[in-house]
């Protein structure tokens, strides 16, 4: 039962930090492009949605796997 207290904390450190990783990208990607004098319309969009859910899905299972694996009494809440 001590384990129920720590699962809803993968889902939730996943939709906050999957923002800023998207907001990062989303910034880095058409920087990246301009400096290789590319048009970052043509690519970017591509590059930046695959960036987003492959780190999405790492995220939200990797997060949900360190949560199971973590022992009891990190889970407790006394």
């Amino acid at each position: 039962m001590q384990k129920a207290v720590a699962i809803p904390q993968a889902p939730t450190t996943s939709e906050r930090l999957t923002p800023l990783q998207t907001e990062t990208s989303g910034l880095l990607v058409p920087l990246g492009e301009l400096s290789l004098n590319t048009d970052p319309a043509h690519t970017g969009t591509m590059e930046v949605t695959t960036i987003t859910d492959v780190t999405g899905f790492f995220l939200w299972f990797g997060i949900g796997t360190l949560t199971l694996l973590m022992p009891k009494e990190a889970c407790s809440t006394n």
